[in-house]
C-alpha cells in the first residue's frame, strides 16, 4: 500500500462523519487538502468537461494543467521505492483518452484557446501528451534540470527538439518556476536539482551571485533565441535570487510541515516581487504584511530602478523579447550547430531571409570573438574582440 505523498506525509486521510465516527479513507498524492479523483468513474470526466466550458464560455484563453501525467494511478497499489503509486504515462495509458476528450472540448471554441500540461517525465513521455489531438504545449524542464555546462546545455536543446519533431509539436523552454531554486542561485552555487515535481535543492556552502548572474544573463539569451515557447517566471525576468533563510515561523510549504522540518520547501523561490525601491511591502502590496515576507535586499532588485539601467537584467530581456518579435529566426528558425572548443555552444537559427549565430561562453576565460553583427550581449565587454567568460551573444550573419 503507497503510503507517503509526495510533500512528506501520509498519503492516505480518514474523513470524520458529522457525528464523528470515522468514514471512508480517501488518496492524495499530494497534500490532504488535495484529494485525487477517480479519473475512472466517468462522472468526473464529464464534470471536468463542464468546467471547461465554464471558464471558456467566460473567454478564457487556456489552462495550465499541474501534474498532468498522474491522473491515473495503478489502483493494485504496489509499493515503489518512494512508497508512491505506479503512474503509467505510455501510449497505452488511459490517461490519453482523457486529454482527447478535452481537447475537443476547447477546439469546439473559436480563437488561440490552449492549455500547457506540467509533467516531469522523460522528453519521449511528455511528447506524447501534446500530440494533435491532445494538449497543445508542454512545460520542458531540461533547463531546469541542466548543470552549467555545455554538454548538458546541448544535450538538452538536441534531445527536446527531436522529442517534439516526431509529434510535430512545438518545444517549450524554462529556467525557473515555483518548485526550484531560482537561477542565479544555482548558477552561483552549483546547486544540483533532482526529483519529478519537488526537485531537491539543498544549498551549497556558498554563492557566488555576480557569477550567478552573469550565467543567468547568458542563458536568458539562449533561451529568447530557440525555437518555440518560452516561459519566464515572475522575477526571473529581475534576476531574483532564492531566500535561503527565511525563519521557520513564516514558511507556508506544505512539504515543511508534512516532514516536520526536515524539508525547508519552496518558499525561497516564492517571495512576492519587488515591484519598487520605496514604500511598503517594495510596491507589492499596500499591506506591511505580505505572505512571504519581503528581504530588504530585494529592493534593489526593483523593477522601477531596473527600467533607468541600461544594464539591468530586465532591460536585458526586454531587449531580447524585442529581438525574438521582431525577427522570425529567433523563434522559429531551423537549428543547426556550429563548431566550437570545449565549453563552448555556437548554433545556427534561419529562416529563408534571416540568419543569426547565437555563441555561449561556459568557461572561465574569454575566447575570440565569432564575425557577425553584434545585435546583443548578455555581458557588455571593453573590447569587442573576445566573448567574456560565462557570457552569450547574438550575431545577425545575414538578413
Amino acid at each position: 500500500m503507497c503510503s507517503s505523498d509526495l510533500f512528506g506525509g501520509p498519503s492516505w486521510t480518514r474523513v470524520s462523519e458529522p457525528d464523528g465516527s470515522p468514514g471512508q479513507w480517501y488518496y492524495h498524492l499530494f497534500a490532504a487538502e488535495q484529494p485525487d479523483f477517480n479519473w475512472e468513474n466517468p462522472e468526473v470526466l464529464a464534470e471536468f468537461e463542464r468546467i471547461f466550458r465554464f471558464w471558456l464560455d467566460r473567454g478564457v484563453d487556456g489552462f495550465r494543467i499541474d501534474v498532468s501525467d498522474a491522473l491515473i494511478k495503478d489502483t493494485t497499489w504496489p509499493d515503489t521505492e518512494g512508497h508512491w503509486p505506479i503512474i503509467p504515462k505510455d501510449d497505452a495509458s488511459p490517461v490519453h483518452a482523457i486529454y482527447r476528450r478535452l481537447r475537443t472540448v476547447m477546439d469546439e471554441y473559436d480563437g488561440d484557446r490552449m492549455a500547457v500540461v506540467e509533467t516531469g517525465a522523460p522528453d519521449d513521455v511528455v511528447a506524447l501528451f501534446i500530440r494533435s489531438d491532445e494538449m497543445h504545449l508542454a512545460f520542458n524542464f531540461r533547463f531546469v534540470k541542466a548543470q552549467w555546462n555545455a554538454a548538458d546545455f546541448r544535450s538538452a536543446i538536441e534531445e527536446s527538439l527531436a522529442a517534439n519533431s516526431i509529434v510535430k509539436a512545438p518545444t517549450t523552454w524554462v529556467t525557473e518556476n515555483h518548485d526550484v531554486t531560482r537561477s542565479v542561485t544555482r548558477y552561483g552555487s552549483g546547486i544540483r536539482l533532482a526529483g519529478e515535481y519537488v526537485p531537491d535543492s539543498q544549498q551549497q556552502s556558498s554563492i557566488d551571485l555576480e557569477l550567478g548572474t552573469r550565467r543567468a544573463r547568458a542563458v536568458a539569451l539562449m533561451l529568447l533565441t530557440l525555437p518555440g515557447a518560452v516561459y519566464i517566471y515572475n522575477g526571473q525576468e529581475l534576476g531574483l535570487p532564492n531566500v535561503d533563510d527565511l525563519p521557520d515561523e513564516v514558511l507556508q510549504d506544505p512539504s515543511f510541515f508534512r516532514t516536520h522540518g526536515e524539508v525547508r520547501g519552496r518558499d525561497g523561490c516564492r517571495i512576492p516581487l519587488p515591484w519598487s525601491h520605496a514604500g511598503v511591502s517594495a510596491g507589492f502590496s499596500s499591506s506591511s504584511s505580505t505572505w512571504l515576507p519581503i528581504p530588504n535586499y530585494y529592493r534593489d532588485f526593483a523593477a522601477d530602478l531596473q527600467r533607468q539601467d541600461a544594464s539591468s537584467m530586465l532591460r536585458l530581456y526586454q531587449q531580447a523579447l524585442h529581438l525574438r518579435r521582431k525577427h522570425p529566426a529567433l523563434r522559429r528558425g531551423k537549428l543547426s550547430w556550429l563548431e566550437s572548443s570545449d565549453g563552448v555552444l555556437g548554433y545556427v537559427v534561419q529562416t529563408e531571409s534571416e540568419q543569426f549565430e547565437v555563441w555561449v561562453n561556459f568557461t572561465d576565460s574569454p575566447i575570440a570573438m565569432p564575425a557577425g553583427r553584434a545585435m546583443l550581449a548578455s555581458l557588455t565587454a571593453d573590447s569587442q574582440e573576445v566573448l567574456l567568460p560565462n557570457s552569450a551573444i547574438i550575431l545577425l550573419k545575414s538578413g
